[in-house]
């Protein structure tokens, strides 16, 4: 028990006291400053790391090459999957496979090596990105992905060196 001194008449009251014994003023109890000063910095923090976040989700998005002009039944059809579509395919099956998925940095779609053989493509290109230890290193990778008849593409093979 520490003794403090009241306020109002200057006489030393313990500290634990809710009021002064002497005066009768009520005393204020210290206020806990550290949760206020930690939620004022942290939501900051948050609100700005959701924002940056999202606006790395959707790049991916913008870069997809809008001049194929095939209908979704045409490529079902054939089964065929254009360039742009097997190069960000490759990408997000590679990026599933990543310690640390949010982090990938991939080249432009348009830089990667593509190669056809009876509608199994097979992409080859490289990610930035951090490893289990945090460190950014830099991983080449192949897929090997098809289009199934119901139109969705399909994983074969994927190795990251």
């Amino acid at each position: 028990m520490a003794l403090i001194k009241c306020l109002e008449c200057k006489k030393e009251i313990s500290d634990k006291a809710k009021i002064c014994p002497n005066c009768g003023m009520a005393l204020k109890k210290k206020s806990n400053i550290i949760l206020p000063l930690l939620l004022g910095i942290i939501t900051p923090i948050l609100i700005i790391s959701f924002f940056l976040q999202s606006e790395s989700e959707s790049e991916f998005d913008y870069r997809i090459d809008k001049s194929d002009n095939s209908t979704s039944k045409e490529r079902k059809k054939s089964n065929s999957i254009s360039k742009t579509e097997a190069a960000y395919s490759a990408q997000k099956f590679v990026e599933k496979q990543l310690k640390a998925p949010s982090t990938a940095k991939f080249p432009s779609l348009n830089k990667a090596n593509i190669k056809k053989s009876n509608d199994v493509y097979e992409v080859s290109s490289y990610v930035d990105s951090q490893n289990g230890f945090g460190a950014m290193i830099r991983s080449n990778y192949t897929v090997k992905i098809s289009r199934k008849d119901n139109g969705n593409i399909t994983l074969l093979d994927i190795k990251i060196d």
